[in-house]
């Protein structure tokens, strides 16, 4: 008799809203994401209605957002800013009074984020940590010549 073991995976779905544009960080954030089995969607603009997603990753979106969705315990809600530090502190102080399971994301860089970020990105994202602010600043910053 012969046996078989079937792996069914169960790729959450993750949903990221970008307003940022940034063609290769965001393609090396969903590349990553792809990599821990996540079914990844990308749309410029914020859905009318929540779906049925398990991540909802906001890139530089700077709208009223908090107030449109609906909250689940089960679901990740993610706020990337990028290089707009002043409305990454306002939401944090915001999701902070107001005690929302929302996580911000503060990117101080010249060049948008990189791979080394995006590592650091995800984790935040799906860890348990009790933090809701992770501030990404450059190494070094560059000297401007003049």
């Amino acid at each position: 008799m012969q046996l078989l073991t079937e792996i069914e995976k169960s790729q959450e779905k993750i949903l990221i809203i970008d307003n940022y544009g940034d063609g290769d960080g965001l393609t090396l954030l969903k590349e990553t994401l792809q990599k821990y089995d996540y079914d990844v969607f990308v749309t410029p603009k914020i859905p009318q209605k929540n779906s049925h997603f398990f991540a909802y990753i906001f890139i530089n979106v700077t709208d009223k957002v908090l107030d449109k969705l609906i909250y689940s315990p089960h679901n990740k809600y993610v706020f990337i800013f990028i290089n707009k530090t002043k409305f990454a502190h306002s939401l944090h102080k915001l999701v902070t009074n107001h005690k929302l399971p929302v996580k911000v994301i503060d990117i101080v860089s010249h060049d948008g984020y990189q791979e080394r970020e995006i590592e650091q990105i995800v984790w935040f994202t799906f860890s348990e940590t009790t933090e809701s602010l992770l501030t990404l600043r450059p190494a070094y910053m560059k000297k401007q010549v003049k």
